[in-house]
């Protein structure tokens, strides 16, 4: 009998575990530079002219159009196969956070701020926002990433001097905030926003891939702000522990990040080149290409 209550209490305990595992989507982000078409469920997205659309599963039948208005078109769109989340605003005036219901077609404000606020990533209910952390106007401005839970209405905040936020399976990432073109700190948090980790103190760009984090790092990794036109590409666990060099020194800057190749322009910005990652073959590219 006690080998049945314990056996009923183990599952008890596994049950309530695989209960409280945080498996909410991450919603992907559709922009004007590098992610044009998201084809998400029944949905095509699509922000390859100036206007977010949104398309049927074949991209062929259009369904919503953001359209243009008194306010600051949006450079980014969070997608589900539910919703839509994007960020209307216009300078010195209210941020809205708006929702399209993929299923009703219909949009409607979820959040309102009296202030600059702008979406920087979805999991779920929780809206990631970046907001001015400055207590004055005089002085330069600071991002702060907090958090916003849709069903409760709580608000969290989760770093300071936080910017270009993606979010991973076990930890989100940020970098610290730069005033012209540099490498900078960038760190990665769990879910519960305590004890950030330093990922690299001169990362110049990242990208999260599956469980991993590949990074352009500036060398030499400990000076002040590195050299960016030399770059070389890490791959590590969202930790920061087993971390891996998968290039050389590029002599240049790596705009690209993939599982397989990097591309990147030369110093003078004059050519553009493509890196395998397992065979270390370059190859120039067309424009044709880019």
């Amino acid at each position: 009998m006690k080998k049945i209550l314990g056996i009923l209490v183990l599952f008890f305990t596994l049950s309530l575990s695989f209960s409280f595992a945080d498996n909410s989507e991450i919603f992907s982000k559709v922009d004007h530079n590098y992610n044009k078409i998201v084809q998400i469920g029944n949905y095509t997205f699509n922000y390859k002219t100036d206007l977010f659309k949104v398309f049927d599963k074949t991209g062929k039948k259009q369904l919503i159009t953001v359209y243009k208005g008194d306010f600051n078109y949006p450079t980014a769109f969070f997608v589900s196969d539910k919703y839509v989340y994007y960020t209307k605003y216009k300078d010195g005036k209210n941020a809205l956070f708006m929702q399209i219901d993929l299923a009703t077609k219909k949009t409607k404000a979820v959040k309102q701020y009296k202030h600059f606020a702008s979406i920087s990533a979805v999991k779920g209910s929780d809206i990631y926002y970046e907001i001015d952390s400055k207590k004055n106007k005089d002085e330069m401005y600071v991002p702060q990433l907090k958090v916003l839970n849709l069903k409760t209405g709580k608000e969290k905040s989760v770093a300071i001097n936080a910017t270009n936020v993606n979010l991973g399976k076990n930890s989100l990432f940020y970098m610290a905030q730069t005033y012209d073109v540099s490498a900078t700190t960038l760190h990665s948090i769990t879910y519960d926003y305590k004890n950030p980790k330093l990922i690299s103190n001169t990362a110049f760009s990242y990208e999260i891939i599956g469980i991993k984090v590949y990074y352009a790092q500036a060398t030499p990794e400990y000076s002040s702000n590195g050299d960016i036109t030399k770059q070389i590409l890490y791959v590590c666990s969202e930790d920061g522990s087993n971390k891996k060099a998968l290039t050389g020194v590029i002599n240049g800057y790596i705009t690209k990040i993939t599982a397989d190749y990097v591309e990147f322009m030369s110093e003078n910005q004059s050519k553009y080149y493509r890196m395998n990652l397992k065979t270390k073959k370059t190859i120039e590219l067309k424009p044709s290409d880019r």
